[in-house]
């Protein structure tokens, strides 16, 4: 899915929407029905992230693919901007001066093989009983982050081992995003970071491992779990 850059707009648009309609009024944002059109009637998942300075203010998603993006995006803006258990609430006074980022994520697809996943350029799942967690793209890319050290970070985050993902029983699954931000204060347009480049299974990346990388990992990424409501625990963050 590539999303047009009126569609793009609109995103960003109703995601600030849901955020100052549950501030001022304390109540979910109501969307005619009839004026969503294209991609984003889709069934899609989706994160939104906040940042204020340059620094991380929130970051949540919604990750139900059998529902709307739009029904997912309101979601997600009010979660990251209320609930993100890692930070205390956005207040009606400081929104203006945050910045959006909404992260479109296709529906996930099995990784059969670990080592097929580039972590630079897909998101991942990792499950294991009812343990979950997901690591969007933009995290090993900022923090030079190789596939062995994401797959441990993203156990980690579901409160596994960070060799989970080792095992028969663990559940791998990779998705595609497109990530878009509000323009800056110079005015910029939104710009997009899209990651949608297919696996490629016979040109596996390197798998490195770093010693004593890993260990580290588990103040970084552990966050504390928000319950779903699905049976699952969800781990706030990107």
């Amino acid at each position: 899915m590539e999303l047009t850059g009126e569609e793009r707009r609109r995103l960003l648009r109703w995601a600030r929407q849901a955020i100052e309609e549950a501030l001022s009024h304390g109540r979910r944002l109501a969307i005619d029905p009839t004026e969503p059109a294209g991609a984003v009637r889709l069934e899609r998942g989706v994160f939104v992230t906040i940042t204020a300075g340059g620094e991380l203010r929130g970051c949540m998603g919604s990750i139900d693919f059998d529902r709307p993006l739009l029904e997912n995006l309101v979601d997600a803006a009010i979660s990251t901007a209320l609930r993100d258990p890692r930070f205390p609430p956005i207040t009606e006074e400081e929104l203006p001066a945050v910045r959006l980022e909404v992260s479109v994520l296709e529906r996930p697809v099995e990784l059969p093989d670990p080592a097929r996943f580039d972590p630079t350029v897909h998101g991942i799942i990792v499950e294991k009983g009812w343990r979950r967690a997901l690591l969007l793209p933009k995290v090993a890319q900022e923090r030079g982050w190789d596939t062995a050290t994401t797959l441990a970070a993203a156990c980690l985050k579901a409160g596994l081992p960070p060799d989970a993902w080792r095992d028969p029983d663990a559940r791998l699954r990779i998705f595609e995003v497109e990530a878009f931000e509000e323009p800056d204060e110079a005015g910029r347009r939104p710009m997009g970071c899209r990651a949608r480049r297919p696996m490629t299974p016979d040109v596996p990346p390197p798998v490195r491992r770093e010693q004593g990388r890993t260990a580290s990992l588990r103040g970084r990424a552990g966050i504390r779990r928000v319950g779903t409501g699905r049976g699952y625990p969800r781990r706030a963050g990107p």
